[in-house]
């Protein structure tokens, strides 16, 4: 069931929203993208990480790179980047609940339940079910 709930939040990259960006911020998030479909995580964080550099005050880049450090089980950088993506914009649903994820596969389960809970107070679905798997 973890790996349903992984898969629709990786889904749901977000892709962009009103942010004005330079067309080089962009690139590196669209070559980041493409790198990441191609199963290149190196070459995407690499990408995402150049992506900050240009604006850090965007949050795609460190939800992206975030996605990334989950799926390559580095939770700890994972929990990082959803936690700066929602500092940059504190609605992020999809961030809270990934960040919950992450969580849930360091032991941080109390955590991670107030994560889903949040994720659930915006309207995000799935936290809700997670709620029911992994905080009874």
């Amino acid at each position: 069931m973890r790996i349903v709930f992984y898969l629709l939040a990786i889904l749901i990259i977000i892709s962009g929203g009103c942010h004005k960006t330079s067309k080089q911020y962009n690139d590196y998030i669209n070559s980041g993208v493409k790198k990441h479909r191609n199963k290149d995580f190196k070459g995407a964080i690499e990408d995402y990480t150049k992506a900050i550099d240009i604006d850090p005050n965007y949050e795609l880049a460190y939800y992206n790179r975030g996605v990334i450090k989950y799926e390559i089980k580095d939770y700890y950088g994972a929990i990082t980047d959803y936690t700066n993506a929602i500092a940059i914009s504190p609605h992020c649903e999809v961030a809270y609940f990934n960040r919950g994820l992450a969580k849930i596969e360091i032991g941080q389960k109390d955590s991670a339940c107030l994560d889903f809970s949040k994720a659930g107070d915006f309207g995000f679905t799935m936290a809700d079910k997670a709620k029911k798997i992994y905080c009874p």
